[in-house]
């Protein structure tokens, strides 16, 4: 897997829509660096600097490592034990630190997946969930998954658009609420000045780097989430 990192600070790993490793991505990962953080961005498919929804899509949900329409699975067990093996040795690097994940539509979920007692992720943040499709109900991960994040009391932030977002449903919002609780701090945003009809994209493609528009809002939410989180230190991990 093609890592690419910019920044310098706690460990963060920034996990791509399904348009790809885009330029609007590559961007993301620059204004978290430039907050003082070390930004990790794994290629998942197609190629850097790609934006291509249709054939990146075909790629994904057919190569193997998304299991687009599985209620009870979102990400194959290399794709997460992959992830896995890249959170603990950007961890090792860092002396041990604890890292943030952030995932995005067809990601968003996958950060939920990668918390356990052999993983240093610490902060999750799950931008416009949008598997498994065809189910509003699901979230796409296992009760086992959600179980970890609980145990672990990892907090977790959830965005999506309010208003004519298909592919991140509320009835998805609101099972992960009722799953999380007040380890979930979750943020739908409504329509309103600076906002595109049927926006999906929260920190990438309707992101308006603007004070006071509710997108910036949005990152600085995850900025702050993860210097609470991450800037305090090591993890131990009880690894076999």
């Amino acid at each position: 897997m093609q890592v690419f990192r910019m920044g310098e600070g706690p460990p963060v790993i920034l996990l791509h829509e399904v348009t790809g490793l885009s330029p609007q991505t590559f961007e993301l990962g620059q204004l978290i660096a430039e907050s003082g953080f070390s930004v990790y961005l794994p290629l998942l498919f197609g190629k850097p600097g790609e934006d291509r929804f249709v054939k990146n899509f075909v790629r994904a949900c057919t190569g193997g490592w998304f299991h687009c329409f599985n209620r009870n699975q979102s990400n194959d067990p290399a794709l997460v034990e992959t992830l896995l093996e890249l959170s603990r040795r950007i961890s090792a690097e860092h002396g041990q630190a604890a890292v943030g994940v952030i995932g995005m539509c067809l990601t968003g979920n996958t950060g939920l997946e990668l918390a356990g007692s052999c993983s240093p992720v610490r902060a999750i943040v799950a931008s416009q969930p949008s598997l498994p499709f065809g189910d509003a109900d699901a979230l796409g991960v296992s009760q086992e998954s959600i179980d970890r994040v609980k145990a672990l009391q990892i907090p977790v932030l959830a965005f999506r658009f309010s208003a004519d977002d298909s592919r991140s449903p509320v009835r998805r919002m609101n099972r992960l609420q009722s799953e999380l609780g007040g380890q979930l701090t979750r943020t739908d945003i409504p329509p309103g000045p600076g906002i595109r009809k049927k926006p999906h994209s929260v920190l990438t493609g309707d992101f308006v780097d603007k004070p006071g528009h509710p997108t910036r809002q949005a990152l600085d939410d995850v900025l702050n989430l993860f210097h609470q989180t991450l800037d305090a230190g090591t993890v131990a991990l009880d690894c076999p």
